[in-house]
């Protein structure tokens, strides 16, 4: 979820409370928003989306206790996701990991995980209490479905929102601009068009991770529930130590205080703030690949060169040596990759990354 400098690196449905609040459309897509309240028995809270035609939904499901998603059922009876299955060394989602009272998952995430027929579908989550055992709790809910007959194409609303004063700082909007268009460039080729909006804004120039300030829930709500939102800040947790980090994997197009990607504009410019052409790039690798972990997307390797993503077409390399020659022009590579004189360009996503990202719901 971070990406570092090089540096640094050696249920059952209430009846009457599902509720259409809204369809949007983006794209080739639409996408429709339901909401509602569960109320968990025995620690379960048993979640139907009713599927007509669609090609993927998110569910983000909220509650005063811990969440994770245990299983997924299909409507022929299958189980095509089961947390168990996750919790060694390869990541699908972490929808499965009970690290807070909102989770947020993304279905279909891979190819492999196959379509979006038809019928009544049924996600589990788990509630849990702080002590870790399983309890009663309302949970509620939003669904996103994704209506969208073609998942080798789409567009993802990206809405930038400039910390306080930054809007007004030539440089950062430069630079912001640049990158900007570096990213779009770096996703033309994987059938991803990117359309931006711009704001300003009086919120920290220093921002903690997401989920942890208190300004962030405020930061997500002027989102239109399509778009994902990228916050430009100063610092991150009060140094220049993170290029930018991502509110989930993946993260949700609902209004949550981890509803948002952050990216120090200082940490990306360097150390003299000010942007070389290779700064851009970088910024635009940055921009690409926290998004990227917005939209579902895992390092392939993790730093610690035992960990990998769940897609088959990433080498499930060992070793930092190993890693950096056979991925470290990925996109999601953990961190540049860099000599004395130069950083190695990452711009390239594999067939199946791509996939994960035309399959978010909100690439429409």
């Amino acid at each position: 979820m971070f990406r570092l400098p090089f540096a640094l690196v050696a249920l059952i449905l209430l009846p009457g409370c599902e509720l259409l609040t809204g369809l949007l459309n983006g794209g080739s897509g639409m996408l429709e928003t339901r909401t509602s309240s569960v109320q968990s028995q025995d620690g379960i809270a048993t979640i139907d989306v009713d599927v007509s035609g669609e090609s993927a939904f998110q569910l983000t499901a909220t509650s005063g206790q811990l969440l994770a998603v245990e299983a997924v059922n299909a409507p022929d009876g299958s189980q095509p996701l089961y947390w168990d299955d996750w919790s060694g060394v390869n990541s699908l989602t972490s929808a499965v990991w009970l690290e807070g009272k909102d989770t947020v998952l993304n279905w279909p995430v891979r190819q492999a995980d196959g379509n979006l027929s038809d019928g009544t579908w049924t996600v589990d989550v788990a509630v849990v209490d702080d002590q870790g055992y399983y309890t009663d709790d309302q949970v509620d809910v939003v669904l996103k479905l994704k209506d969208d007959s073609d998942l080798s194409t789409g567009t993802v609303n990206a809405r930038i929102v400039y910390a306080d004063g930054l809007k007004q700082d030539s440089v950062v909007t430069a630079g912001v601009q640049d990158a900007v268009t570096r990213w779009a460039e770096i996703w033309a080729p994987y059938g991803i068009n990117l359309e931006t909006s711009y704001e300003d804004s009086s919120f920290s120039t220093d921002q903690p991770f997401p989920g942890e300030g208190s300004e962030q829930a405020e930061v997500s709500s002027g989102a239109n529930g399509s778009e994902i939102t990228v916050l430009i800040t100063e610092t991150i947790d009060g140094s220049t130590d993170y290029y930018g980090i991502a509110g989930g994997i993946p993260g949700t197009l609902d209004y949550t205080d981890h509803a948002l990607v952050i990216v120090s504009w200082l940490t990306n410019a360097g150390g003299d703030g000010e942007f070389s052409d290779d700064d851009i790039r970088l910024f635009g690798e940055t921009l690409a690949h926290e998004v990227g972990h917005y939209m579902g997307l895992f390092h392939p390797v993790e730093t610690t060169f035992d960990y990998w993503d769940a897609l088959d077409d990433t080498d499930d390399c060992g070793g930092q040596s190993a890693c950096e020659s056979a991925l470290g022009d990925n996109l999601m590579f953990p961190y540049p990759v860099c000599d004395w004189t130069s950083c190695t360009p990452q711009d390239q996503l594999t067939s199946q990354q791509a996939g994960v990202n035309q399959r978010y719901t909100g690439t429409l």
